[in-house]
């Protein structure tokens, strides 16, 4: 009789955890199914953004904006050759050598600040202080009042810098107007084409991310499968004793 009670909870244990294990089986059909769902509207909204995307890129306003992109870019090269060449003719190695042997403190504070960021002097320098500057560093080259290694080609620098310096903020200063112009005009044509491109690579990520989960479910709901096949069969067994 113990024994025949035994047998008797063991298979109502086994029939528990069945049916623990096939409402497991239903939760998971449910999420997979509310996943698969949720994927196929993100899809759609993908298709739907790359419509807005392809409409978008063939609008006036995407056109101009690209025109002025392509502006702003020539510009900006333009510019940044400039300041290569003038950061190239005012070297540092023979301002540095002119600071700390000039004794007149407004020069010093003149040529320090073009040692630091010769781009910001250049602009500051209302009345191009640099070249009397570069007057005086000529003349103590030339006079061994300062030393460099070589003197002939700093001179040539010091002379294309003299010739070039007024011209080239000019157009700096053109440039950069002309750039913040570009800028004003860019922002006042934007198009929602990036905001687009953002929203479909977000919502492509979202449906990675529930493709990682409908992997991960799947390999669980055949776990579970198996687990509740070899419950059955040890059920069967247990019946047929």
């Amino acid at each position: 009789l113990i024994k025949e009670k035994e047998n008797i909870k063991l298979l109502l244990d086994k029939i528990k955890e069945t049916e623990q294990e096939e409402r497991k089986i239903e939760n998971i059909k449910l999420e997979i199914e509310n996943i698969k769902q949720n994927n196929y509207n993100y899809k759609r909204k993908i298709e739907e953004l790359n419509k807005r995307i392809s409409h978008t890129k063939e609008s006036e306003d995407y056109k101009k904006q690209n025109i002025l992109v392509k502006n702003k870019e020539n510009k900006q090269e333009a510019l940044n050759k400039i300041k290569i060449e003038i950061k190239e003719l005012l070297d540092k190695k023979y301002l540095e050598k002119y600071y700390h042997n000039e004794q007149n403190q407004k020069n010093r504070k003149i040529s320090y600040s073009y040692i630091e960021d010769p781009i910001s002097a250049l602009i500051s320098d209302e009345n191009l202080d640099i070249l009397n500057i570069l007057n005086e560093i000529e003349i103590k080259i030339n006079t061994n009042k300062i030393s460099l290694k070589y003197p002939s080609k700093i001179l040539d620098k010091i002379n294309i810098a003299k010739e070039s310096l007024s011209i080239n903020k000019s157009k700096i200063l053109q440039l950069n107007e002309e750039i913040s112009s570009l800028d004003k005009e860019l922002s006042e044509n934007k198009t929602s084409l990036n905001d687009f491109i953002i929203e479909s690579s977000r919502i492509e990520n979202k449906i990675e991310d529930n493709e990682k989960m409908l992997s991960y479910l799947n390999k669980k709901h055949e776990k579970i499968e198996l687990l509740i096949s070899e419950l059955k069969s040890s059920l069967a067994q247990e019946v047929l004793k």
